[in-house]
């Protein structure tokens, strides 16, 4: 029975009771330093495995095949962190869109032009806010104050589509 409360930790040198009023072990005989070493070596194992993983869903942009230019590309981009910072999207939301963008210009099957950037980058805030936002930005205001009334609203969900399906619905990466 006594063998019930004993710790399973293996750096403890002795033995020691569980406290059972709260369940968990006394750790006092573990130094600090061997306890930070840990949690450091544990923080650089996840790092390693999620950037391994983030590798694989990497892909080099080439916009060659595509009259959108590297320049316009960033011009976009800075406009979607305006546009951002304006109706106080997450960080978080804005990454998930330029990831988007991109995968959606490496994957699009059609040569893309540089009238279309807009809308596609409107479309991929919209799907970002959406996936990331608790409270994401609305279809009215994309329209009418992002867009300025540029697209209509069945023009702007039926790319919102396209961009979905050619990122197989995948909207986020490790």
């Amino acid at each position: 029975i006594n063998e019930l409360y004993m710790s399973p930790h293996p750096n403890l040198k002795s033995k020691s009771r569980l406290n059972t009023t709260c369940g968990t072990t006394n750790f006092s005989l573990v130094s600090l330093a061997e306890s930070k070493q840990r949690e450091e070596f544990h923080d650089d194992l996840y790092f390693r495995n999620t950037m391994q993983r983030s590798r694989k869903h990497q892909h080099p942009l080439d916009l060659s095949r595509h009259e959108i230019s590297d320049k316009l590309r960033g011009k976009m981009m800075d406009w979607m962190i305006e546009v951002f910072n304006i109706y106080k999207q997450k960080e978080e939301t804005l990454f998930r869109a330029f990831a988007l963008l991109d995968r959606y210009l490496h994957k699009s099957p059609r040569r893309l032009c540089n009238h279309e950037l807009h809308l596609i980058g409107s479309s991929c805030m919209m799907i970002a806010s959406k996936s990331e936002e608790v409270s994401p930005l609305r279809l009215p205001v994309i329209l009418e104050e992002i867009c300025k009334n540029k697209f209509s609203k069945s023009t702007l969900l039926a790319h919102e589509l396209e961009v979905l399906s050619v990122v197989d619905f995948q909207t986020s990466t490790p």
